[in-house]
């Protein structure tokens, strides 16, 4: 199970972006703007698989093999930073667990030793810490993705080819 557990303080794209892409000049859909902006963003996150902004996820591993070391993958890549790992017991809050990080072609990992309770990994995973690390081909995908949402909210949306290139490109490198 893995849980976001602190959200970004910025948004990959800007609310006067889209209004500006939309040609938006009024303030009257503003909040419902903002949605659409999550939404994309959201979407464009999920389809690559990757974390663009800055968040704080916590992941619990249930395996109740016990084994001289674990490899654990962690779900959103890419980790910039494991806060701590914890073994969830019944009789305990949890027992910091000492572990080391590594990273393979299936992405970041922690390799723990002799537990057979589920371990609790809290670690930041992303690739920007602002808004304007955010790569702008990315900005440009967000956009059209929330244009889709915008103008198509009741029917499917249509596909974009640059949309498209971008989330395929971002799916088979790592981002850093």
């Amino acid at each position: 199970m893995n849980t976001i557990i602190e959200m970004p303080s910025f948004k990959l794209v800007s609310l006067e972006m889209l209004k500006a892409h939309l040609r938006i000049e009024n303030d009257i859909e503003d909040v419902y703007l903002e949605k659409v902006i999550d939404m994309a963003s959201d979407i464009l996150e999920s389809k690559i698989g990757k974390s663009i902004s800055k968040k704080k996820y916590r992941y619990i591993h249930i395996d109740d093999v016990l084994a001289i070391m674990k490899k654990i993958y962690l779900p959103v890549q890419p980790v910039m930073e494991i806060c701590s790992v914890r073994e969830i017991t019944p009789s305990s809050p949890g027992k910091e667990l000492s572990f080391s990080k590594g990273t393979d072609k299936k992405g970041t990992y922690i390799t723990i030793r002799n537990s057979k309770y589920p371990v609790e990994a809290q670690y930041y995973a992303g690739v920007a810490n602002s808004y304007e690390q955010v790569p702008r081909d990315v900005q440009c995908a967000i956009l059209r993705i929330a244009r889709g949402i915008y103008e198509h909210s009741s029917e499917e949306m249509p596909k974009s080819e640059f949309v498209e290139y971008v989330l395929n490109s971002y799916k088979d490198i790592s981002i850093s």
